[in-house]
């Protein structure tokens, strides 16, 4: 599970996909509200074998999942994975589930 920020600002993932490419579509969507999506082109970058991708997003609520799933050009699924929203700096003591 990947964690990201209630930001409003740029934020990025760092993922290891089935190929490495420059460009891919992101599609991410709030499980909460379906209505928040995220569904566009972006360029990445790649270091060593892991994808860099970035995104912003004015939606991001404290507390809130998020499933995220990366495309390639040929509307192929890359990589899939859910993401949790929070602003806590002490990640090696959270616990999601209480």
């Amino acid at each position: 599970m990947e964690i990201i920020k209630t930001l409003t600002t740029e934020q990025q993932i760092k993922i290891i996909p089935r190929e490495l490419l420059n460009s891919v579509r992101l599609y991410l969507v709030d499980k909460e509200q379906e209505s928040n999506v995220i569904d566009e082109v972006i360029n990445v970058t790649n270091v060593n074998e892991f994808m860099v991708v970035p995104f912003t997003a004015n939606f991001f609520k404290e507390g809130r999942k998020y499933f995220i799933k990366i495309y390639n050009d040929l509307n192929e699924r890359i990589w899939q994975g859910e993401a949790f929203c929070t602003d806590a700096t002490d990640l090696q003591n959270y616990k999601i589930n209480g």
